[in-house]
């Protein structure tokens, strides 16, 4: 089918479902007309009045089946069947407030934990860096036998930038926190001294002014600033005149050349260089001063942009024989080895494995909760065998039956969901706040959109699954047992009960797996503390 015919389509199931009314009307009147004419007809030859209509009836057949065939004709009946399930699943959960209270709220406990772990997982572990192709940002660490991972010295950080050929370009950084005073109170500022390129390395640029040159690094040419958003609104009230004025820092004249845009993050990892919610405030140039021989100490962070087609493994090997070359150029240093590590992966550091933790955790605890419903639901439909008996005996086929149950199993899940999203909001901002000071991009853990849609995914997919067993177990049950046994007693069928066993044990089986992973977690953090 084309892909053009789908709007047309859908839009003559709407007309027909907002005319439905006018449409069984004429259907009714269509059958009418056509048992009167058989009527008719059957007295012009001569068949008494009293029989002419039974006889009329018997040649057109079943009319409400007729019926039910030109609904589905219309393809309009399962959207009717569908509407019909959830009134009757309504009317139920209504009738039986108890059990609809304990089942919204055991899913809704559950769903709501799912929904806030994930949330942190998406903000953390989902979303990708702030920044242009993040994929190809690394940080660039040397290593030996004593130190396994360590900053790079500013001078051969100069001859790794003018050698290298892997990068589009390598950029430094280091933190260097400064006093601005002369304007109301002073006031301490997070800094940053960066290299030439910095911001470009990143994809970002300045919203006034422009960032620093290589010129900006020579010794002489540091005297200059370029300001955070945030301070810029703060501290000088949205000024657009603010290029060119100076300010004070560490009692020394800064002429301001640039002003970021709201929401630039720093790069880098942040429990190394910036607390939990602390942002940079300014960025001053990176002067390399001093004896270029003098290769002893390492302080800069580095990150790099690799070039289209170069693989990491190349990018190392080209920087591990420039790193030889380096000691051969300067003996007294030592010999490194050069390390890349994604940027991405140096940010998150440790927690993903925790956060992967934590989620496997609560996915538990859902299937517990799931399991948990499905021996409710269990014993909910015990105390239905009749009702579904009837309706068995009445025509419905197990598909039917299936069906039903389902929707009302589902309709409990998404009440739970719409409680859990609640329960996600506030856990969320309970988690961030019990998270440590060095947990990273903690700024980016909210519920959004994403996290609605998961919460709505694991409804209907909690739904689904702990409404299916006893479904399937309830439809497939013989009716003339049934209602015998419906009859005499209330217990359930001895394939419901053993259902019910295996689910209690699933659900102890289910804890005790949590309480050993919990255990073994806090030895875990004891041992790493």
């Amino acid at each position: 089918m084309k892909p053009q015919r789908w709007p047309n389509i859908l839009r003559m199931r709407l007309r027909s479902l907002m005319r439905r009314g006018r449409v069984e009307q004429e259907l009714d009147k269509e059958l009418r007309f056509h048992l009167e004419r058989q009527i008719q007809e059957n007295r012009a030859r001569g068949t008494p009045p009293s029989e002419a209509h039974y006889a009329a009836l018997r040649r057109l057949g079943n009319l409400t089946q007729i019926q039910e065939e030109c609904r589905d004709m219309r393809r309009t009946n399962y959207i009717d069947n569908l509407l019909q399930d959830l009134r009757y699943a309504c009317r139920t959960l209504v009738n039986n407030p108890a059990f609809t209270a304990v089942m919204v709220l055991t899913l809704a406990l559950s769903i709501g934990a799912n929904s806030a772990i994930f949330s942190v997982i998406d903000g953390v572990l989902l979303k990708p860096l702030p920044y242009r192709q993040p994929d190809r940002l690394f940080r660039m660490y040397v290593s030996n036998t004593n130190f396994p991972k360590f900053r790079i010295n500013p001078f051969d950080f100069v001859d790794y930038r003018a050698r290298s050929q892997s990068f589009e370009t390598l950029a430094g950084f280091t933190r260097s926190d400064v006093q601005l005073s002369g304007i109301d109170q002073s006031e301490r500022l997070a800094a940053l001294r960066i290299t030439a390129g910095f911001f470009n390395l990143l994809g970002l640029k300045p919203a006034l002014g422009r960032e620093f040159e290589i010129k900006d690094e020579l010794p002489g040419n540091e005297r200059q600033v370029i300001l955070s958003n945030r301070l810029w609104q703060r501290r000088f009230h949205s000024d657009s005149n603010i290029l060119g004025q100076k300010i004070t820092l560490e009692a020394q004249p800064f002429t301001i050349v640039g002003v970021m845009p709201p929401g630039v993050e720093h790069v880098g990892n942040d429990h190394q260089v910036l607390a939990q919610g602390e942002t940079v405030d300014a960025w001053r140039p990176f002067t390399f001063a001093g004896n270029p021989s003098n290769r002893g100490a390492h302080y800069v962070d580095t990150i790099g942009r690799l070039k289209g087609g170069v693989t990491p493994g190349q990018a190392t090997a080209e920087l591990n024989g420039l790193a030889a070359q380096l000691s051969r150029e300067h003996p007294d240093t030592s010999d490194w080895r050069v390390r890349l590590i994604p940027l991405f992966q140096e940010v998150i550091g440790k927690s993903q494995r925790l956060l992967l933790v934590l989620m496997g955790a609560v996915g538990f605890v859902l299937l517990i909760a799931c399991a948990n419903a499905a021996n409710l639901l269990l014993a909910r439909a015990t105390a239905r065998t009749r009702e579904i008996a009837v309706r068995a005996a009445l025509g419905a086929g197990r598909l039917r039956l299936i069906r039903q149950m389902l929707t009302e199993s589902i309709l409990l899940s998404l009440a739970g969901a719409a409680f859990g999203a609640l329960i996600a909001i506030a856990g969320v901002r309970v988690l961030v706040s019990l998270l440590p000071p060095d947990f990273p991009r903690a700024h980016t853990i909210h519920v959004d959109l994403t996290v609605f849609a998961f919460t709505l995914a694991i409804a209907l997919a909690t739904g689904i699954l702990f409404g299916l067993a006893p479904a399937l177990q309830t439809s497939r049950a013989d009716l003339t047992q049934t209602l015998r046994e419906s009859g005499r007693s209330a217990t359930g069928s001895g394939r419901q009960l053993h259902l019910r066993s295996v689910l209690v044990v699933a659900e102890v089986s289910l804890a005790f797996v949590l309480l050993i992973g919990a255990g073994l977690m806090l030895q875990l953090h004891e041992s790493s503390a």
